[in-house]
């Protein structure tokens, strides 16, 4: 058996495992990237929330409006935020005029039990942003509106929020509200994704184990570092 068969049985295992990050072989490395296997991970995404001229319904120049996004058939209802007239591909909450709070409702019910809800925040002020909260409601107009999160310490990068468990359930409402303070400047915080996530064995996890097995088959790159591959290749025994 060749180094190269050995090294192609390796990879293979080391997928299955999500545990290997590299693989070399004689003067050639083997890179792809982990973050890509989600095997061993309980929730996938289902529902996106993005911004943009392809997903807004109207065009907002300023902090205070009120318009929606749609993402796949799934909208969203926006209040008090900036979209540049469709030129972003996020959204920006909070001005320097005053106090303002922010929210993404979601227009339709959610099917399926949301686990948890990650928002992905690109830039914000801290100082100036009071709390951000997560609301769940079994109807649209949130009369039995509940609060399930809230947060106060909000800092850059994915923010995720887990739903407690008795706040979870089927055909549920969401409202992300973001209550800002009268800033120092125009928008205090820069949002530019929203998923909404379910637990895997509510989705198909079939599905989802040929997906990620797939991406990982398909996201890799070779790094030549010596000589034609064939001439690095060295005979070893059955046993070795």
């Amino acid at each position: 058996m060749k180094k190269s068969k050995i090294a192609v049985l390796v990879l293979s295992l080391g997928l299955l495992m999500g545990g290997i990050s590299s693989v070399q072989t004689a003067n050639n490395n083997l890179n792809f990237d982990k973050s890509v296997l989600k095997l061993n991970e309980t929730e996938t995404v289902y529902k996106t929330v993005l911004f943009g001229a392809a997903y807004n319904s109207a065009k907002a120049g300023s902090y205070e409006n009120s318009w929606s996004t749609k993402n796949e058939e799934f909208t969203c209802d926006i209040v008090n935020a900036n979209n540049n007239n469709n030129d972003w591909s996020f959204i920006k909450i909070g001005g320097k005029s005053k106090a303002l709070v922010g929210t993404i409702t979601t227009a339709t019910p959610i099917d399926k039990v949301v686990t948890s809800v990650d928002i992905t925040i690109d830039a914000v002020t801290t100082s100036s942003i009071n709390n951000l909260k997560l609301y769940v409601s079994s109807n649209p107009d949130f009369t039995d509106s509940k609060l399930c999160c809230e947060l106060t310490k909000i800092a850059k990068g994915k923010l995720n929020v887990v739903i407690p468990d008795e706040y979870k359930g089927v055909n549920k409402h969401y409202k992300i509200a973001v209550d800002c303070q009268k800033g120092s400047k125009n928008g205090l915080i820069q949002i530019s994704k929203i998923t909404f996530n379910v637990s895997k064995s509510d989705s198909n996890p079939v599905e989802e184990i040929k997906k990620e097995e797939t991406k990982a088959q398909l996201q890799y790159s070779f790094e030549t570092t010596g000589k034609v591959l064939e001439k690095t290749y060295v005979e070893v025994t059955e046993d070795q």
